[in-house]
Formats: C-alpha cells, structure tokens, sequence
C-alpha cells in the first residue's frame, strides 16, 4: 500500500515513501528520485510539499528530520513518511459554555484522535456539536472524538438554557 521502487536484479535498493491512505492529492506530496529507487550508496533528494491547509512537520519512519528537503544515501531498503499538520479552530458562537480539545495544541497530525468537550455554564446545558469535519456534525454527546482527516478544522459548540428550577 506505499509507493515502491527498486530493482533487485540490478542491485538497486528501495526508498518508498507512505502517505496516510495514499491520498496524496489534498494532503501532500513527496518529490524526488524517479520512481523512489536508487542505487545503494547514492545519494537522492526528496522534499516533502504540503497542500493548501496542511504543514510538513516532521519525517518519520527509517528518516527522523523536520527539515522539508532531506538527503539520503541508503545502504538498505529504507521506508519514509512524511507527516503533515493542520489547525483546529473550537469556538462556541452563542456563549455559556466552553469547548476544550485535548490534547490542545496549535497544529494536529493527519490522522490524530482529538477529544471535543463541551461544559455549560450554570443554568445551560450541552446541545451539540458542529463543524467542518463529519465526525463533528451534530452529535449531542460531549466528549466526544474526532479525527484530523481535513485541513483547517473548525468546530464549535452549542448550549440550550435549561427550564424550571436550579437543583
């Protein structure tokens, strides 16, 4: 399921790179050698290119490096993957209560499970869920999860004023 290349016959090695669902379309893109196959002890160059939305964090796999563009001179078989990021905006547009995520950070990896929670304030209770992002849209649990499977997340959170008396 990862792109591969290589010719044994010819003593080539393989570098192949692993893109989450090999959608490389929408998320990014790994330029460099032709086909991803080199001859052991040459070096190649490959740049990790983000789409619109997304930022390259980080490689990962047998390459550990945050710089977009790195050299490798493989002298076995070796599997990449660069890793991409996002934001997630959580809001709440009519007030009394508060949305947290957790793990709250400023940029999420394609593929993070993240944990929505909506808390009323006193008075209100929690009504539900919404956003850019299916996992998201509608649901009247909190917490809830979602995962990071689009650019630019935004959720929100709604609360309805509770009737009858304060217990």
């Amino acid at each position: 399921q990862s792109r591969y290349g290589g010719d044994y016959e010819r003593g080539g090695l393989r570098v192949w790179t692993e893109l989450p669902n090999l959608d490389v379309t929408g998320l990014g893109k790994v330029m460099g050698a032709n086909g991803f196959s080199v001859i052991a002890g040459e070096s190649v160059t490959l740049k990790a290119v983000a789409e619109p939305g997304w930022s390259f964090v980080r490689w990962s796999g047998d390459v550990a490096s945050t710089d977009e563009t790195i050299v490798v001179k493989p002298t076995r078989d070796l599997q990449i993957k660069p890793v991409y990021a996002t934001t997630l905006q959580a809001t709440v547009p009519g007030g009394h209560g508060t949305l947290s995520v957790v793990p709250a950070l400023g940029q999420y990896e394609y593929g993070a499970r993240v944990r929505l929670v909506g808390v009323p304030e006193t008075g209100y209770g929690f009504y539900q869920f919404d956003g850019n992002v299916a996992s998201a849209k509608g649901v009247k649990l909190s917490p809830t999860e979602i995962v990071i499977d689009k650019p630019l997340i935004q959720v929100t959170a709604s609360f309805v004023e509770l009737g009858g008396a304060n217990n």
